[in-house]
């Protein structure tokens, strides 16, 4: 169960990063600068009608994917709820003991990724000219979704409902 949720995640990232640059190629034709679109439309040598309809198709599966994903959290949600409802006072107490516990493990290992990340960013910077390290905080925006030590991926935990103690009731 857990492996379709990693699948169908990694093909919702798959389908937002294909429309995004897809997107991008509506906004600039052929110029490099206006997203960096050549991994996909290049190899293809689509035309601008293929690439109409390609992003149309994308967008709809992106939306799917999307949807699909408040759907499974919502789920997740009700479930640890009702799972939750059944509990004893006392077995209440200890299941929230586990879970702080549990997102505490999480956090300090999110913690050693974004430091290992940030020591990778640091030390090819390290090699780089200065011309290379602008073209290398570009790419990093552009293909990992943020800069360099900013974003969701290095300074900000965030905490999934399921991973969070559950209130009291």
């Amino acid at each position: 169960m857990i492996g379709v949720a990693v699948l169908t995640f990694g093909a919702g990232i798959v389908a937002e990063k294909l429309t995004s640059h897809l997107q991008a190629s509506d906004a600039g034709g052929d110029n490099p600068a206006a997203g960096q679109t050549s991994w996909i439309l290049q190899p293809l040598r689509l035309n601008d009608q293929q690439t109409q309809h390609m992003r149309g198709i994308w967008e709809s599966v992106n939306d799917a994917a999307r949807d699909c994903e408040n759907q499974r959290s919502s789920l997740r949600k009700d479930c640890d709820q009702a799972v939750f409802s059944l509990l004893t006072p006392e077995q209440k107490t200890q299941y929230n003991q586990k879970m702080t516990e549990y997102q505490t493990s999480l956090d300090d290992v999110d913690k050693r990724q974004r430091e290992a990340f940030r020591k990778g960013v640091q030390q090819t910077n390290a090699i780089l000219t200065p011309q290379q390290q602008d073209k290398y905080r570009q790419i990093l925006k552009e293909n990992v979704g943020y800069g360099v030590g900013t974003g969701p991926g290095l300074d900000n935990a965030s905490t999934s409902p399921a991973t969070r103690p559950a209130a009291a009731n």
